[in-house]
């Protein structure tokens, strides 16, 4: 499950003055006699459109739990041995502008030791491009140039928590999430250490010299290898920020060790095999996405280690493959079905992209006529307009691409009918009963009820001034459709209706209210104040329109809101 964060820098549950000291288990491999190289399983993004295959992030996060741990009947201590610990996260890899033969990691990592603390380990790399990290040769190669621990007290380790690493600045910041609350645990000024340092993370997969170089890796280690039963660490929801502003799953999953296990040409998270390849293999295994066994995983994004004997996770096993797949078909177009030959016309649809990607809306009209617009955000609303030139019924369908390339299936279709405009009202723009018209003492009246001679305010909006208009001719019409404008907020007739109206490069009058687009402001006369336009809704049914003819600025305020009279024309 997805955890919606917000930053709360105070009332942080824990109490810092009380941390043990921190500690950073070791990340890669310690190649001398006895060590038992840690195991990390290490995941690869697979974007098409990238072309190379990788790409850069302002934000990273993984939720982290250690579910059944231990479980029923035995304790932490039985568990996992004196002086170890088992640990799950996220390793990231930066790169430097200007210092040659240096590369960078980033970790984020929960642990649970043999003393039951269970805290969040933070740290910031530096090694000497050209050798694994650990692996001294000609002096330090290898610096942990800053780190951090803090102590989950009271907190469950089975317990989901989302870790986030990010950049702010020149800084990257370390935050975790615990149901609804975000907190701020730490945070390092890059910027201040070395300015060179590319602010951004690497995510995905590219070939190396030798081999494939995965920048964004996670997964378990611990100092020894643990040979014992009741432990699990389940890492879920990889994500990372796209330029767009959305997090965006890690689509492939695989795990990676031994010579799979570089980071990128000379970092090595990990090392060898968690365990021991030998004929009849033990160590850690894992349940993920379709695996049988002790039960596989049903969400396609998460996976959960523990020990067992006889069974081993081996390298380049592919974890979960979730490519991008094709939009749902859009909704069934809205919008009205009665409408005139020769106005123009508004139809909104949506539809979801399984993977989030942004969509394309392709409108076919019914006349062999058709238009593209985009793109939009999975999810969002698209709007499109048309003019029909010739009378009868025509269906409306829509097909959806995504910005990988993929089609939809077609949306239900929208029968319209486009009849012959033959008049009415005196040109037939009208305002709906029950319209309230401003009179000149200030007070309104419904529309039903003004008869010639009645004083209404006018107001020019070239002069803004207001003024007495005398009516003197009222006309009343039934129509068959009625344009509503921010839920009822005015009701009158789609065309031959002069509003004033106002967007990005124009602010006039215009003829048919059917062009207003949602966004477009119209004029409240009464207050002086735009309105946005924030919803255009179509009432398809007998209903009574009436149309003011005045004098003088040959204006009127309807519901406040500033309109001409049609007859006398488009000024």
């Amino acid at each position: 499950m997805l955890l919606v964060a917000f930053i709360q820098s105070v009332n942080i549950p824990f109490v810092l003055a009380q941390e043990p000291e921190p500690r950073l288990p070791k990340l890669g491999p310690f190649l001398g006699p006895g060590d038992t190289d840690p195991y990390v399983a290490a995941y690869q993004e697979q974007e098409s459109n990238w072309g190379s295959s990788f790409s850069s992030t302002q934000k990273v996060r993984i939720t982290v739990s250690f579910p059944n741990t231990p479980p029923a009947g035995q304790t932490i201590q039985d568990v996992i041995p004196e002086g170890n610990y088992i640990a799950g996260g996220m390793f990231l890899q930066g790169q430097d502008d200007e210092v040659d033969n240096h590369d960078y990691g980033w970790v984020a990592s929960l642990s649970l030791d043999h003393d039951g603390i269970f805290q969040y380990n933070m740290a910031f790399y530096e090694t000497y491009e050209g050798f694994a990290p650990f692996y001294d040769i000609v002096g330090q190669t290898y610096w942990i140039i800053w780190r951090k621990a803090i102590v989950l007290y009271g907190v469950n380790p089975s317990t989901p928590i989302t870790l986030t690493m990010q950049w702010n600045g020149g800084f990257v910041e370390w935050l975790y999430t615990i149901g609804q609350n975000s907190y701020l645990a730490g945070l390092y000024n890059v910027y201040a250490y070395r300015s060179s340092i590319q602010r951004q993370f690497y995510i995905g997969v590219v070939w190396g010299y030798f081999f494939w170089i995965y920048y964004f890796q996670f997964g378990i280690y611990s100092e020894t290898e643990i040979m014992n039963t009741g432990w699990t660490v389940r890492l879920e929801d990889p994500q990372y920020y796209t330029a767009d502003n959305r997090w965006k799953y890690v689509r492939e999953a695989k795990s990676v060790q031994g010579e799979w296990s570089y980071l990128d040409n000379w970092w090595r998270w990990g090392g060898d095999i968690y365990g021991s390849p030998i004929e009849v293999p033990y160590g850690a295994c894992a349940r993920y996405y379709g695996t049988n066994g002790e039960g596989g995983l049903s969400e396609g994004f998460a996976i959960e280690f523990y020990w067992k004997w006889g069974d081993l996770l081996q390298g380049g096993w592919t974890l979960w493959n979730n490519p991008p797949t094709e939009p749902e078909p859009p909704a069934k177009p809205s919008g009205p079905t009665y409408v005139y030959k020769g106005y123009t016309y508004y139809y909104s649809t949506v539809t979801l992209d399984p993977n989030d990607d942004n969509v394309y809306y392709w409108f076919f009209w019914g006349d062999n006529t058709d238009n593209i617009i985009g793109p939009y955000l999975s999810g969002v609303t698209a709007t499109a307009s048309h003019s029909w030139s010739s009378t009868g019924y025509f269906w409306i369908y829509v097909l959806a691409q995504d910005s990988t390339g993929r089609w939809s299936w077609w949306s239900p279709g929208l029968q319209v009918y486009v009849a012959e405009y033959t008049g009415g009202g005196g040109g037939g723009g009208c305002v709906a009963e029950g319209t309230l018209i401003t009179m000149a003492d200030g007070s309104v009246k419904a529309v039903e009820l003004i008869k010639v001679g009645d004083h209404v305010l006018g107001f020019d909006p070239s002069t803004d001034s207001y003024a007495t208009q005398n009516v003197i001719a009222v006309t009343k019409t039934r129509v068959k459709l009625i344009e509503n404008l921010n839920d009822g907020a005015l009701r009158l007739t789609p065309t031959h209706q002069p509003i004033y109206i106002r967007n990005s490069t124009y602010e006039g009058w215009v003829q048919d209210p059917a062009t207003i687009h949602v966004g477009w402001e119209i004029f409240d006369a009464k207050t002086r104040t735009w309105v946005t336009v924030m919803g255009i809704t179509y009432e398809e049914r007998n209903a009574w329109v009436y149309d003011l003819i005045t004098d003088g600025y040959q204006t009127y305020l309807a519901n406040s809101f500033l309109l001409m009279d049609k007859g006398h024309g488009h000024k």
